[in-house]
């Protein structure tokens, strides 16, 4: 014999469910309103732009610290979620603040090697 389930706990799969699909539904609003305007604007050159401000609106948020992961492995997660904008806006503003402390140099080295291997071959050849 099965355990009983509160009604919240059946319901739990569906109003999920459901959730995903009024989001994703508001996604795709803002994705063409975003896209429409930009058209209708003239703004075409600028659609990423454009886009990227819809994405703002669906971000993943501050990262939260798990204290079941370590700050490396939670820093990891937020990353995969994070659109592009909010990964370059969240670089920036970490590498602004660190530049007024005291980092230990391996730290800084880290940082370093992180943001070339970011960069294709090309813009590195440039960059020497």
């Amino acid at each position: 014999m099965g355990e009983f389930q509160s009604i919240g706990q059946a319901a739990k799969p569906v109003v999920e469910g459901a959730s995903a699909l009024y989001y994703e539904r508001l996604i795709k609003g803002h994705i063409g309103c975003a896209v429409d305007l930009a058209i209708e604007g003239g703004m075409t050159p600028a659609l990423g732009e454009a886009l990227c401000a819809a994405l703002d609106t669906i971000c993943a948020g501050m990262p939260d610290i798990d204290m079941s992961m370590t700050l490396r492995q939670d820093a990891q997660y937020w990353a995969d979620l994070a659109h592009p904008l909010e990964l370059e806006t969240y670089l920036v503003a970490a590498l602004r603040a660190a530049s007024g402390r005291v980092l230990a140099p391996r730290a800084q080295k880290r940082m370093f090697v992180a943001l070339w291997e970011a960069m294709p071959p090309e813009d590195r050849k440039k960059f020497l």
